[in-house]
């Protein structure tokens, strides 16, 4: 089985998402938490620091005249709120000062202010400080620091967390080689409709890389990454099916009709 390769790259690709979908001006200004991102993580993706701009206005503040005096109340807001210790807003200021939205950029107090909200359990707090440490962004690049904080996200049922944690933990990169617990966490997180969980889930039944063969599954959770369109799942599953005609695999409902040759 070929070694899995662009992690750094997936995690860019994760982090440009998050920051694009948690920091738009309607999550702001919701104030929620909201739920893990997911997207197809196999393509390339900008790196976080060339994510697109996320204006800390809201709709009402960027039709006021007085929009900026609006925007710089509510950062205010923001960091008293994060001062006195709620983690969601320090989540938000922490974001807001790596990338320097509405304030003085700060890649460092940045990573501060996340980890204060990832110490308080903020699950997307915690994804993107183990982000920072994974590649070294405002902070001293620490591959075993960054597991420990996929780790924390992971357990909380981050769907994006659970997959980068089987990818370091199938190659070691900060922790101990475990393709086990590398196929647990790609479950969890395939289970959650993780496209590139599913693919890697299905690679490692189709070959018995931390589990016994389980050709079903593989077929399974190949099917399942190429609903969603994840690159190679297709082509891989056919290649299954080709390599296994003997097998009782439900070929005539492989993509459900989307796709096929």
């Amino acid at each position: 089985m070929p070694a899995h390769r662009g992690k750094l790259r997936d995690l860019e690709a994760k982090l440009a998402s998050t920051l694009a979908q948690k920091l738009s001006p309607a999550a702001l200004a919701s104030g929620h938490q909201s739920a893990c991102v997911t997207t197809d993580c196999g393509r390339r993706a900008p790196d976080i620091a060339l994510a697109p701009p996320i204006s800390t206005r809201s709709d009402v503040a960027m039709s006021n005249p007085d929009s900026t005096d609006l925007a710089a109340a509510r950062i205010d807001a923001i960091r008293q709120a994060a001062e006195q210790g709620d983690a969601q807003a320090q989540f938000e200021l922490g974001h807001m000062t790596a990338r320097g939205e509405g304030v003085t950029g700060d890649k460092a107090e940045g990573a501060r202010w996340l980890r204060k909200a990832g110490e308080q359990g903020h699950v997307d707090a915690q994804f993107l400080l183990a982000g920072l440490y994974l590649m070294g962004d405002g902070v001293a690049q620490s591959a075993p620091e960054g597991v420990e904080w996929l780790d924390r996200a992971a357990s909380q049922g981050h769907a994006d967390a659970q997959y980068l944690l089987g990818l370091m933990r199938e190659d070691g990169d900060g922790c101990d080689i475990d393709p086990t617990d590398a196929v647990r966490w790609y479950g969890q997180a395939a289970n959650q409709d993780h496209a590139g969980a599913q693919y890697r889930l299905a690679q490692m039944k189709e070959h018995g890389v931390g589990c016994e063969i389980n050709l079903t599954e593989a077929f399974k959770w190949y099917r399942r990454a190429a609903l969603q369109d994840y690159p190679d799942a297709r082509e891989d599953l056919l290649d299954l099916c080709r390599a296994h005609p003997d097998l009782p695999l439900p070929v005539s409902e492989l993509l459900d009709g989307k796709g096929r040759s």
